[in-house]
């Protein structure tokens, strides 16, 4: 069993490598990408600011700026080497800063803003301190040690680290260039600079060759999402990351809600409707189970809204928690919460409910007709026993191969259903992404869904060989 869970773990990697590929492609050659978005924007918001059309023609985008825009969102690289940035394999170029030569002059001097470094990147040795010799010359030009050691014992803590988060921020060195006959241009200090400065000559276009020669500063770095970085949000301007983790666990709440009372209550109806085959009790409830399957739960949501929040205004409208929520008492805070939840949980309840009972029922009736079960009552086994330690155990086999798909939806959400109670969850989220064209926040999502889903069929495999002790995993 082991080496078959290692091996379904090693086919992970491959298998969100594929998915990558694909979505990837598919989000660079869409039309209507992030930079079509913002080059209509910014048309639109220099029509507006102008007083009319006239006015926006005249405001158009430079060719700076919108070579800014294919920088920042990553279409001024062929599409291979944008996807392997967006994995981190290949280095990342930030920190731009750009130098103007005169058309007479071969070498200049300029001050530029150093960027901001963190305290993590001064701990060489990974033991999360900082000691006085792991910060180098350079910087110490800049950074006080004896200042943020606040308690002299040498090193600089977490605590010293939240007291001064950045060590370096505002501070200006001096870069030397000097351009050669070929076009091309490099550092005459290169030794002295503080941090890993590249030099460029920007690429030459009509504009820049009726202008002085511009020399691009840049740094790299590996940024991407091999180091845990999905980007940033185009929509949101924020990290995926941390888009992401403000609206999952809302989903995930209603998730396991979910998952937890439909597997709690549908397995005993399942068996309970499977013992009373065609009985009244059975009957009566297949009724409601296929009534209410045959309901969406967006549809059911707007039905609740209108007759219990809008008409008797006994539940709220929506949200999660109410305004106030911070300042309530905790009993007061559990009950805003219970009465924000009702309504969304039954929207979610609804569509699950008929197919675990009905598929618990089926196959429970399906295993009390098989053979080992009429012969172990033929044995002298009571019926209620050869329910509960023969048929039940193999009726719940097709039900653990499902948990995996539930792991799924349950963190994923529903769109409309948070649509619907404005809920700002991470069905939402997705729904938001695809319109917005957000494809960092597009990529982040179906990379964290795949991941689960490939996490689900393997918890799925692991529920079915505890299940059944039929199953080897050779």
């Amino acid at each position: 069993m082991r080496d078959y869970f290692l091996r379904r773990m090693l086919l992970i990697p491959p298998t969100l490598f594929g998915i990558s590929v694909l979505v990837f492609a598919i989000t660079r050659l869409a039309p209507g990408g992030p930079l079509e978005q913002a080059m209509m924007q910014m048309q639109q918001v220099s029509q507006d600011g102008g007083g009319g059309q006239g006015a926006g023609s005249d405001q158009a985008l430079s060719q700076e700026q919108l070579e800014q825009m294919k920088r920042l969102y990553g279409f001024d690289r062929p599409h291979w080497e944008a996807y392997l940035i967006w994995l981190g394999m290949m280095p990342r170029e930030t920190e731009f800063r750009q130098i103007r030569f005169s058309n007479f002059e071969n070498q200049l001097s300029e001050r530029v803003r150093i960027p901001t470094f963190h305290l993590a990147e001064l701990d060489w040795d990974g033991d999360g301190y900082v000691q006085a010799g792991e910060v180098p010359e350079k910087i110490s030009r800049y950074v006080k040690f004896d200042e943020i050691d606040q308690n002299r014992d040498g090193e600089i803590d977490a605590f010293e680290a939240g007291q001064k988060n950045f060590l370096i921020e505002g501070a200006r060195e001096r870069i030397d260039l000097r351009r050669d006959d070929q076009g091309g241009v490099e550092f005459l200090n290169e030794d002295e600079l503080l941090g890993n400065w590249n030099v460029r000559m920007r690429k030459s276009d009509k504009i820049v060759q009726k202008s002085a020669p511009i020399a691009e500063l840049f740094m790299t770095r590996y940024e991407g999402v091999l180091q845990g970085n999905f980007g940033q949000s185009t929509r949101y301007g924020e990290s995926v990351l941390q888009v992401i983790a403000e609206r999952l666990p809302v989903s995930t709440y209603f998730g396991l809600l979910t998952f937890f009372i439909t597997y709690l209550i549908c397995i005993p109806l399942g068996v309970f409707k499977a013992v009373r085959h065609k009985q009244l009790s059975d009957d009566l409830t297949s009724i409601l189970i296929f009534v209410g399957y045959a309901v969406p739960g967006y549809a059911l949501g707007s039905l609740l809204l209108l007759f219990l929040s809008v008409n008797l205004d006994f539940l709220p409208m929506g949200g999660l928690v109410s305004d106030g929520f911070e300042e309530l008492g905790t009993w007061d805070r559990l009950m805003d919460l219970l009465t924000h939840t009702v309504q969304p949980l039954c929207c979610y309840l609804i569509g699950g409910f008929a197919f675990v009972t009905m598929l618990m029922k089926n196959h429970l009736m399906d295993n009390l007709s098989a053979d080992y079960v009429r012969t172990a009552m033929a044995k002298g086994v009571s019926f209620k026993n050869a329910v509960r330690k023969h048929a039940l155990r193999n009726s719940l086999v097709p039900l653990a191969t499902n948990v995996g798909h539930q792991v799924t939806l349950f963190v994923t959400g529903s769109f409309l259903i948070e649509t619907i109670f404005d809920i700002d969850g991470f069905g939402l989220l997705g729904f938001n992404s695809v319109i917005d064209r957000d494809y960092p926040v597009v990529m982040g999502i179906l990379t964290l869904s795949a991941s689960l889903m490939l996490l689900g069929n393997i918890l799925s495999d692991a529920l079915v060989a505890l299940v059944d002790p039929r199953v080897r995993f050779e």
